[in-house]
């Protein structure tokens, strides 16, 4: 006895726990607390509920609000009625259920629901807690391989039965863009479904859309599903017949659709119904049997369907106009990795825009096709193809002549007969229209386009070649509205081989014609070995007419070539990087009357995976049996929101001045800038780094050679920078630059150049015969000079037009011819007739013509010795004015005889060059000893003397011409009426 009453305490005990936890679990509160943490776990669903109630056999849900990825659930209450303890034993007898005033909107937006969800567990121990001992999760167990029907995949986890069901509700629906959503009210009534039993539920639906004036305003649909069930989990017969009806002001007789869906399994096996029907005709019809036992799915298929047959159910959605009318078979294997389609389809649609806008430019596009293809994963085959494409017109057609295999995985290709054609295609009439979407930056107008193929297996090898040429006439493209080629005739002949190897493809012509005058010709190959890792290799060469090509209106600012020829040569590999190599070679070229040197470039570029890109650029200039070289090595690097870093050399042994005209001419002139237009990027805008400059030898002319010109040209974000830029001139002198053209987008005149150039030890004589190697330089000697320009502009054109500057010119001996005047009328003779009137002058005693003999002495010797007058010193500054024009200040020459004074200017004149635009110099001048004695003689030179011994010549010289031919007329008419006593 005594041991019974623990034990009975234990046991009373344990019941008494056991009465509470299943009181607890039954408690309203506790199981909404359980299921708010179960679903609080759940990622992705947002959800709230306000109560749920389940007893022994009733559940009842209040306020429930679910949400995930945008489709939002409004249940106010639902009651079910059900044995729950029996449900959690797998069988699920849904005696009533009632849900209604719910609302399921598929237009809510994604967010956050205003009810937090205080719970993130789940509820696993609640429910472990009313399932019996020994129950386990139903397993969907090994999966069979194949297709094993529809049935099989239908098989319920839970024994099931309804009794009755009634849902009532609304559905919120999106429709077309910019228009209210749609409202649809559902009921869903019916029951009687359990083993044995044939159920049978009724869905119906009322939409009316906000818009009361569109073509369809109302859609009701009946939908009736039957349901019978050979035990409590399995179905053998499932139906869907659909009868939906849609009336608006267009349809005022209204318009009908039915859907029947139907699968039915007996001993036989499983079949399968699918079929849309209007009120007149069947729409589509698709019919399909799965014999038991049997590997394939066989049926047929039936279409004959218009745009308007349904349109009135898509409740205002436009769609394109289309048409299909056609029929066949189909076989399917148990795994759906094989397929056979066979049968004849003609369909046609238009008003494709309104699924893409781009696809305006197509029109009308039918389709006619009469076929027998198979595939599976690795494998394509096609027994029949016949198939046409028309436009307004016919467009192009594709013929398989005889049978072929595809494997997918070897790339082998088999056919019947190999000796014989495989495919034919043919182009009638692509319009440009049809390529239009596919090149939505640009613009196309042209005639259509026409060409034909044809294809072979021969040896495991697919070939393709051009039967026809494909060609386009009268082509023009644009982009933005701007044209970039005009009426142009392309024609191309192709070809293509495939094997098991590689493949290769060949342009074997391309030509470009405008208005009958030839453009282009290229022919090029490209191929890749086997393996998606080898390299892809083209080779090609190209023959153009230069001013031909450039008069189209995308080169129409290079339009200033009036004739040139180019012939070349590529190649390219793309593989980890992508390398090619390019021989242009260029002839004939002419701007305007200017010849111009004929070109070989030998382009060679690698472009990295990163977006380096590595480039070696050698040209070389010829003419006239002179030859120019020139070599561009660079290096660009990308950088992150910053365009590219750049290192570049550019290198030349030698190079003819004269030869850099292409380069001139290659350059088009810039447009003026607009005044108050923005300029918030400088020309170099993208590059940074440096430039560096070695030249051997700079050929100006035969008699001005720059030898060794080193330098480094750094490029900078808001300036580019020369650095010290030096040379060698010929006979010794030197060259020195540095300066540096800034850019800040902030002010009006965003440009700004600072610049200083320094000449060493400078000969400017062979300047002057560049032009004119018989031309006599007005001034010899060795001059240093140094000068200093400095400009601001809102473009480059505008900063280099308006710079100003100044230079400081000296020299510490020399020559000066400036002052060289042609008496050779009345001096020619001059010693000899002075000789000659000294004598007689003597033996008369007739003084006028001793006076005369001395005058005519004395001009003779002045114009000998203006003609070259050594200087000891020469300075001189020059000031450059923003309209181009140069100030001629404190000139000084002097000599043991003679003294310069003063200033003049050069007026600026674009039409001309530096050396031809006008001079004007006013020069004071002072002479002493003997060339003072000649003035004297000829009454010239005033008495008074300044403290160093020049006496002032009684007129201000005026010099004009201009550099290249300095005129001295004012100093001649001076001479000569000295020299007649005038």
């Amino acid at each position: 006895m005594k041991y019974q009453r623990p034990l009975l305490a234990g046991s009373a005990i344990i019941a008494l726990f056991l009465v509470v936890a299943l009181m607890l679990a039954f408690t309203p509160s506790v199981q909404t607390w359980a299921v708010r943490r179960a679903m609080a776990a759940e990622p992705g669903v947002e959800f709230s509920l306000g109560r749920i109630s389940a007893g022994i056999n009733k559940v009842r849900v209040e306020r429930l609000h679910w949400r995930q990825d945008g489709v939002d659930l409004i249940l106010p209450a639902v009651e079910i009625d059900l044995p729950v303890i029996a449900a959690l034993r797998g069988k699920v007898h849904i005696k009533r259920l009632v849900a209604r005033d719910w609302t399921l909107d598929f237009t809510a937006p994604v967010g956050p629901l205003a009810v937090e969800i205080p719970a993130r567990q789940a509820a696993a121990g609640y429910l472990a807690l009313l399932a019996p001992a020994g129950a386990q999760t139903p397993s969907d167990g090994p999966r069979p391989s194949g297709f094993p029907g529809i049935f099989s995949q239908i098989n319920l986890p839970v024994d099931l039965a309804v009794d009755s069901a009634d849902l009532a509700g609304e559905v919120i629906f999106p429709t077309t863009p910019g228009h209210p959503p749609g409202r649809a009210h559902a009921n869903l009534t019916g029951g009687n479904l359990g083993p044995g039993l044939e159920g049978r539920f009724v869905l119906t639906t009322d939409v009316v859309t906000a818009d009361a004036s569109a073509p369809v305003n109302h859609l009701t649909s009946r939908s009736e599903l039957i349901a019978r069930m050979e035990s409590p989990r399995a179905f053998n017969h499932l139906e869907i017949a659909s009868i939906s009806t849609a009336s608006g002001p267009q349809i005022p007789n209204g318009a009908r659709l039915n859907i029947n869906l139907g699968a039915t399994r007996d001993s036989l096996g499983e079949n399968y119904t699918l079929s849309l029907r209007t009120a007149v005709k069947m729409l589509a019809d698709i019919r399909g049997s799965l014999p038991a036992g049997a590997t394939d799915l066989g049926g047929t298929w039936q279409v004959d369907a218009r745009s308007a047959d349904i349109t009135p159910f898509t409740l205002g959605r436009i769609l394109p106009t289309f048409s299909a009318l056609g029929g066949g078979s189909f076989v399917l294997d148990r795994a759906f990795s094989e397929i056979q389609l066979t049968g004849r389809l003609d369909a046609s649609a238009e008003r494709l825009e309104v699924i893409m806008p781009e696809l305006l430019t197509i029109g009308m596009i039918g389709i006619s096709a009469d076929f027998d293809v198979f595939a599976e994963a690795h494998e394509f085959r096609i027994s029949r193809l016949q198939a046409e494409l028309i436009g307004a017109a016919p467009v192009a057609s594709v013929e398989v002549l005889q049978g072929l295999e595809f494997n997918r995985l070897s790339g082998e290709l088999r056919v019947a007969d190999p000796a014989e054609d495989l495919v034919q295609i043919s182009l009638h009439g692509l319009p440009l229209g049809w390529v239009q979407p596919f090149v939505p930056d640009l613009t196309l107008t042209g005639d259509a386009v026409r060409g034909g193929f044809m294809a072979q297996a021969r040896g495991g090898r697919f070939s393709i070649y051009s039967t026809l040429p494909v060609e386009a006439t009268a082509l023009s493209i644009s982009r933005a509205g701007r044209p970039l080629v005009r009426d142009l005739d392309l024609a191309v002949a192709v070809s293509g081989d495939y094997t098991p190897r590689g493949w290769q493809a060949e342009v074997s012509s391309l030509t470009l014609y405008s208005a009958g005058r030839f453009l282009l010709a290229l022919n090029a190959k490209a191929g890749q070995a086997q393996g998606w890792d080898q390299p892809i290799k083209a080779t090609g060469q190209y023959e153009a007419d230069i001013p031909g090509l450039l008069a189209q209106p995308a080169g129409a600012e290079y339009d200033f070539f009036t004739s040139g020829h180019s012939r070349g040569e590529f190649t390219v590999s793309i593989d980890d990087r992508t390398e090619l190599a390019t021989a242009i070679g260029i002839t004939s070229l002419r701007a305007g009357e200017v010849e111009l040197p004929d070109l070989k470039i030998d382009l060679r570029t690698d472009l990295h995976p990163d977006g380096r890109l590595d480039a070696r650029i050698p040209i070389i200039a010829t003419k006239e049996g002179r030859s120019s070289d020139l070599t561009l090595a660079a290096a660009l690097r990308p950088v992150p929101d910053n365009g590219y870093a750049i290192t570049a050399q550019l290198a030349s042994q030698l190079l003819y001045w004269e030869d850099l005209q292409l380069l001139a001419a290659l350059v088009p002139a810039g447009e003026a800038a607009v005044h108050g237009d923005p300029t918030p990027l400088p020309v170099w805008a993208g590059l940074n780094g440096e430039l560096g400059l070695q030249l051997s030898r700079v050929v100006y002319s035969p008699l001005v050679t720059v030898n060794d010109v080193i330098g480094t040209v750094r490029i900078g974000p808001s300036a580019v920078t020369i650095d010290n830029l030096s040379a060698m001139v010929s006979e010794g002198g030197s060259v020195r630059m540095q300066g540096d053209l800034a850019f800040n987008p902030l002010i009006r005149q965003a440009y700004a150049l600072k610049a200083e150039l320094a000449l060493t030890d400078f000969d400017p004589a062979p300047l002057f015969r560049a032009g004119d190697p018989r031309a006599v330089p007005p001034v010899e000697g060795r001059f240093n000079v140094l000068s200093r320009m400095a400009g601001q502009g809102a473009d480059l054109g505008a900063l280099f037009g308006t710079a100003t500057g100044v230079l400081t010119l000296n020299s510490r001996g020399g020559t000066l011819r400036a002052l060289s005047v042609d008496i050779s009328e009345h001096a020619r003779t001059g010693s000899r007739l002075a000789g000659v009137a000294g004598i007689i002058g003597l033996a008369t005693g007739d003084t006028r013509t001793l006076r005369y003999a001395d005058r005519l002495r004395a001009a003779s010797e002045l114009t000998l010795e203006l003609s070259a007058l050594a200087f000891d010193q020469l300075t001189m500054q020059v000031e450059r004015a923003d309209d181009g024009s140069y100030f001629i200040k404190d000139l000084s020459v002097i000599s043991p005889t003679m003294r310069l004074l003063g200033a003049g200017s050069i007026r600026y004149d674009e039409a001309l060059s530096l050396w031809d635009q006008p001079l004007s110099l006013q020069l004071q001048l002072g002479a002493r000893d003997r060339l003072a004695d000649h003035l004297r003689t000829l009454h010239l030179l005033g008495e008074q003397t300044d403290p160093l011994g020049y006496a002032p010549l009684v007129e201000r010289l005026i010099l004009d011409g201009s550099l290249s031919a300095i005129g001295t007329s004012q100093l001649k008419n001076l001479l000569v009426k000295a020299l007649n006593g005038l």
